[in-house]
């Protein structure tokens, strides 16, 4: 639904993301009955630095919902079964050795060793000679529930108030303007954005909210290329990183060169995990971007000289692990009808952690069963 103002005035549930898991959630609960309304809640950093070069062919602009590799060791064999089960996926795994560039050539990544980065810790997921495959294919079914909800779809919109009586939500405020009632709310973005929406009108748990508020949240900042006439090796796992410390290593990868009648193109994606104080500095946030193009430029000097096309995805507060939280479920302690689903909750990367949580939720009869009545 492109305009909000269309919206019905009262749903039973109201799910509020931006990725493939709140999708899921949606597309789940409408799928057992309820009457939903997924909020595609946006953030502004994310759409002002989006962009493409040229107005191109959708095959050759399409980010794949795995958007970066997945390390083998993140996803054990009861999610790789639900997920053949599930989704009728074939998961395969592949050797893969990751690179680094050194002193003007490509060596085997064995770690950080000595080096002091910020987010090492977390960028340690992608050290692995083993990789996951397969999971790109989520892409045809991700569209499909996306037609499944394009009635009950709120597009770049944002959540601006939550509305509350003793604790329970009663309805969430769009863009400032518009009012939804609703009997539940499925929140699944970053748990620190729910404290700044509900504030003090919720009688939050003090554990509850000092936990997460001392969890340190790293945003994501992610290019997409496409390159024109470029020929690197396909699906190795690079990271690239400067001969000093005051910026982290940017981590990425080229996909497999197809031959178009422009050429041969191939299409590459990284991250960078940045603090949320750079994110929100638009000069440092400038600095961050400039430099992992100069990484990867150093890295592969005919990169971006035929470029055909380039994103750049911002996304605040996106990884973390809050360890130990306690929770009814996904349910919110102290509220009868507001649920935190977010990939904080796992851990690890981003791919495990949201397909754990599809897992959790479709064996969850009591989230399924929250607004309708159990099928004879």
């Amino acid at each position: 639904m492109d305009n909000y103002k269309n919206l019905k005035q009262s749903v039973e549930a109201v799910v509020v993301g931006n990725d493939f898991l709140s999708l899921f959630i949606a597309w789940q609960l409408k799928k057992n009955g309820t009457k939903v309304a997924y909020i595609e809640h946006k953030d502004n950093l994310a759409d002002f630095y989006s962009y493409q070069l040229e107005d191109m062919p959708p095959h050759k602009t399409t980010v794949s919902p795995a958007r970066l590799l997945t390390p083998a060791k993140s996803l054990n064999d009861d999610l790789k079964t639900w997920v053949k089960e599930y989704f009728n996926l074939n998961l395969t795994n592949e050797k893969l050795t990751p690179q680094t560039f050194e002193s003007g050539s490509f060596k085997d990544f064995h770690g950080f060793g000595k080096r002091n980065f910020a987010a090492s810790e977390e960028l340690s997921f992608y050290n692995d000679d083993e990789w996951v495959f397969g999971l790109d294919n989520l892409a045809d079914f991700k569209q499909n529930m996306k037609i499944d909800l394009r009635e009950d779809h709120i597009e770049k919109s944002q959540i601006t108030n939550i509305e509350f009586s003793n604790n329970k939500v009663e309805a969430v405020i769009i863009n400032e303007a518009k009012r939804l009632s609703c009997d539940s709310l499925y929140f699944c973005n970053s748990p620190k954005d729910l404290f700044q929406l509900a504030g003090d009108q919720f009688s939050w748990n003090r554990k509850f909210k000092q936990k997460i508020a001392k969890t340190s949240f790293w945003s994501t900042i992610e290019l997409f290329f496409t390159h024109n006439n470029l020929s690197a090796p396909a699906y190795t796992p690079y990271f690239l990183m400067g001969t000093k410390d005051d910026f982290d290593p940017t981590v990425g990868y080229f996909n497999t060169p197809t031959q178009t009648p422009e050429g041969q193109m191939q299409k590459s994606a990284w991250v960078y995990l940045a603090n949320n104080e750079q994110v929100e500095d638009e000069e440092a946030l400038g600095q961050i971007i400039k430099y992992m193009k100069k990484q990867i430029k150093r890295a592969f000097p005919e990169a971006f000289e035929d470029l055909l096309y380039e994103k750049i995805l911002i996304t605040p507060q996106h990884q973390a692990h809050i360890e130990d939280l306690e929770m009814d479920g996904f349910l919110i302690p102290k509220s009868p009808n507001m649920y935190l689903i977010h990939p904080s909750l796992v851990g690890g990367l981003e791919w495990p952690s949201t397909l754990s949580l599809c897992k959790q939720f479709t064996t969850s009869p009591d989230l399924l069963k929250a607004h309708v009545e159990p099928i004879a």
